[in-house]
């Protein structure tokens, strides 16, 4: 049985510029990857680079800025 700890956590907007973007949330994604849970963190709207450096953080910015589109690159990553 495989014990490896997975999570997709989507997050909303991150952008560089802007003081309110989840520092709380990523501060928490980063401990769980600490303790060996393999994150995948999904940005729909990213403005800027996230520097998150981490071995078991993925970081994934959606690139469509259509909503319907947006939708169809998410589904797509998720499966």
């Amino acid at each position: 049985m495989n014990n490896e700890k997975k999570l997709i956590y989507i997050l909303n907007h991150y952008s560089i510029t802007d003081a309110t973007h989840f520092t709380h949330i990523l501060y928490l994604l980063k401990v769980m990857a600490d303790k060996g849970v393999q994150i995948a963190l999904v940005i729909e709207k990213l403005e800027g680079e996230l520097e998150l450096n981490h071995h078991n953080i993925k970081i994934i910015g959606l690139k469509s800025k259509t909503p319907i589109i947006r939708h169809v690159e998410l589904f797509g990553i998720l499966i």
